[in-house]
């Protein structure tokens, strides 16, 4: 169990903490019907080699509480200037999520080759004599990796771009088919009620990380 306060934390060296997380991933995977979690099944969290080579690589580790433990910490414990408290989660909304899974494509885990210092434009660089180290030689860093999202096409697109999309080019066709549909009989309308198609090219969460919609209605 992680307390508040980081410093008052002692990470013993078992696994424990790995193996907790471990088992909520897998269960997030495959499914555990008593904790009434459905088999997701999106191979984020698989461990199956043809599915995710770093997947299964993560499942051949365990990471011992002193080294996964303060990691942890930090990723659901913040203070803040009541002090320490969870992060709240759930008050993240889906476009939050999506900043910072746009974030996370846009940096790599490095191992310093030698000291390194933040310059001024917030890139990473050799320290020179004097300056105070920020990285250490050795040390695992992460670093912006430029051109990461133009290179996977992963853009997330503001609300105010989709509200707009919906109403110029979704809502306009969805009322063509309506207007189609009107001037058929009962029976010719119920055929085609279903003849109407919407592609949403990156699929991303079907709420804003998308290129325009390309409504599609008729045959």
């Amino acid at each position: 169990m992680l307390e508040l306060d980081r410093q008052q934390t002692k990470f013993d060296k078992s696994s424990s903490l790995w193996e907790e997380v471990a088992l909520l991933c897998r269960a997030v995977d495959e499914g555990k019907a008593e904790w009434g979690v459905p088999a997701y099944d999106g191979g984020l969290f698989s461990h199956d080699k043809n599915v995710s080579r770093a997947g299964a690589l993560l499942d051949r580790i365990a990471l011992p509480n002193t080294v996964f433990g303060p990691a942890l910490h930090d990723l659901l414990i913040i203070q803040t200037s009541e002090g320490w408290g969870p992060v709240d989660f759930r008050s993240l909304n889906v476009g939050e999520f999506g900043t910072i899974y746009q974030g996370l494509l846009e940096s790599e885990l490095a191992v310093a080759e030698t000291d390194l210092i933040v310059d001024e434009k917030g890139f990473y660089r050799p320290c020179h004599a004097g300056e105070i180290v920020e990285v250490k030689e050795s040390r695992i860093y992460l670093h912006n990796r430029s051109g990461a999202r133009k290179a996977t096409g992963t853009y997330f697109t503001k609300d105010f771009a989709v509200a707009h999309l919906l109403d110029q080019a979704l809502e306009p066709a969805l009322a063509d088919h309506c207007r189609r549909l009107d001037a058929l009989d009962d029976e010719a309308a119920a055929v085609g009620f279903f003849d109407f198609r919407v592609a949403d090219i990156s699929m991303g969460s079907a709420h804003s990380s998308s290129p325009p919609w390309i409504a599609l209605s008729g045959r």
